[in-house]
């Protein structure tokens, strides 16, 4: 018996370790499973390609558990101020739903009213926007996620997606788009360095409106690249979206690139001596000269595209 007893014993500790190397795999697939199987929260982007740029977002669950607790506020900027609840609150959404956020322009009109799903926002060529995302976070239920989408006018203007920031970054952007008379608020898409510079309260330049009388000494006064855009004031809406895109253009490549636009019914002698028979017309000039003509409306990409030679 004794020796019985010694050998259930001897067996013991082995035993004992075999248990808890089984517990120790059992907690770490645990573990594992909660993680691949928490919600997360997926966010699309899409944003026009053409002047004026607007935005289309699709939120839905990219795992099988529901995002919980769900808000999305939104507002734009750059313009008179707003500040506004887009009317998204969700106890939960699931990965078979979606919500639909998109901006549009004064002139856009529809059929129909938007469904359940489906959030519009009217947004001014002069202004940019942005929304906020509230949600449980999904590893500590007890806490809550926000992060928000950026999208400034500049940023919009020269093409560019919308950018997130969350954390400090994020109360301190909310902050400084808050109107004066704003409460306070409490509340990744990669970010370009042009976006990055936006964040940092960089300065952001527009396109410099010239005439006949100082042309000469502007372009000459400038040791770098000279984009030109010419186009008609009896163009209307041409007109407009030809300076949006020419002050998204500058917002990107200035100082290093000077951008003029000039009105050519008002400026009969630039327009003699440049190119401006059709509208607009793209010049670059580099010593004073031209290097590069490019007609027709064209994005800020599209430019770059076919200036990126000669703006190396």
């Amino acid at each position: 018996m004794r020796l019985l007893a010694d050998d259930i014993l001897a067996w013991v500790p082995p035993f004992a370790n075999l248990i808890t190397i089984i517990a120790g795999v059992i907690a770490f697939f645990g573990v594992l499973f909660a993680y691949l199987s928490a919600a997360k929260l997926e966010v699309r982007l899409e944003h026009s390609h053409s002047w004026p740029h607007q935005l289309t977002v699709t939120f839905t669950s990219a795992r099988a558990n529901p995002v919980q607790n769900l808000l999305i506020t939104a507002g734009s900027f750059g313009g008179p101020w707003s500040w506004g609840d887009a009317a998204a609150r969700r106890p939960a959404l699931y990965r078979h739903e979606w919500l639909h956020l998109m901006t549009h322009s004064a002139s856009t009109t529809f059929s129909d009213p938007p469904h359940g799903g489906e959030l519009r926002w009217q947004l001014r060529d002069e202004e940019g926007f942005f929304f906020t995302v509230d949600y449980r976070h999904p590893y500590l239920p007890w806490r809550a996620r926000s992060e928000t989408y950026v999208w400034p006018p500049e940023v919009r203007k020269a093409g560019e997606a919308p950018f997130r920031v969350t954390g400090r970054e994020q109360r301190r952007i909310l902050d400084r788009l808050r109107g004066p008379d704003q409460p306070k608020v409490k509340i990744k898409h990669k970010k370009s360095e042009f976006a990055k510079r936006w964040l940092q309260g960089g300065l952001v330049q527009t396109a410099r409106e010239t005439t006949d009388a100082d042309f000469s000494d502007v372009v000459r006064g400038h040791n770098g690249p000279v984009l030109v855009g010419l186009v008609g004031s009896w163009t209307g809406e041409l007109h407009s979206w030809t300076r949006h895109m020419l002050d998204g253009f500058a917002a990107k490549h200035s100082p290093r690139v000077l951008v003029l636009l000039v009105t050519t019914d008002e400026n009969p002698e630039i327009a003699s001596t440049l190119p401006s028979n059709s509208h607009p017309t793209f010049v670059l000039l580099r010593g004073g000269k031209t290097v590069k003509v490019e007609t027709g409306a064209r994005t800020v990409p599209e430019l770059e595209a076919v200036f990126a030679h000669h703006l190396r």
